[in-house]
């Protein structure tokens, strides 16, 4: 009995040449390579905890795909959550990160590697610590100008963060408030640089810094 493809070798033929083009498509388009900058979530952080030490927020996550694939991602739809209600408070611990922890990846892409492979976790104690602002004066007024004094208000900062970052600390400095050419006396509106990324204003209002410049009668 002969087939019906040996009685129409036509379409043999073009069922073939659609085979092969398909096949030119797919197998033409290439793979790529992308690092990526992730998040890492932490979850479970008791509100009084916080994460100290050398404990990054993110970590680099290379992500191998097709280019139109590795386009339409951006880092932000990736992350990677970590649990870490089993630290108690002052515990180390070390993390080891593998693919499957990196979530969002979608479909047609697959986790390369991720650097560290591994993170240190120390949790402490959160606290909230009052400190003095020292006004940072760069410069000097115009000639026959003297600084005749500064005010601030207000005066202090509270900063919350880890335990053994504030517990020495005692006074943090404005942003530098430029006092080259005055001859008058002005307002200089500026913030309070934080002393680490773990660390953050109860109250993030500025600094309101009165700098008194008077006529030099020495």
């Amino acid at each position: 009995m002969t087939s019906p493809i040996g009685k129409n070798p036509g379409t043999k033929v073009l069922a073939l040449f659609i085979a092969a083009a398909l096949w030119i498509v797919v197998s033409g388009e290439e793979e790529s390579v992308r690092t990526y900058s992730v998040p890492l979530d932490f979850i479970s952080l008791a509100r009084d905890r916080i994460l100290s030490g050398e404990t990054p927020n993110s970590v680099q996550v290379r992500v191998r795909g097709s280019d139109a694939v590795l386009r339409s991602l951006a880092g932000d739809d990736l992350h990677i959550p970590i649990d870490v209600s089993r630290l108690r408070t002052g515990e180390h611990a070390v993390e080891t990160l593998s693919p499957g922890n990196v979530q969002g990846i979608p479909s047609g892409a697959a986790v390369d590697g991720i650097t560290p492979e591994a993170i240190e976790l120390l949790v402490e104690r959160r606290v909230a610590r009052t400190v003095h602002v020292r006004p940072q004066i760069e410069g000097t007024p115009a000639p026959g100008f003297a600084l005749a004094g500064v005010e601030l208000d207000p005066d202090h900062v509270i900063f919350e963060g880890p335990e053994s970052e504030l517990a020495t600390l005692s006074m943090a400095a404005t942003e530098p408030i430029l006092l080259d050419g005055r001859s008058q006396t002005f307002i200089a509106m500026v913030g309070v640089p934080l002393p680490s990324t773990r660390v953050k204003l109860v109250e993030t209002r500025p600094v309101k810094v009165t700098v008194h410049v008077s006529r030099d009668h020495r």
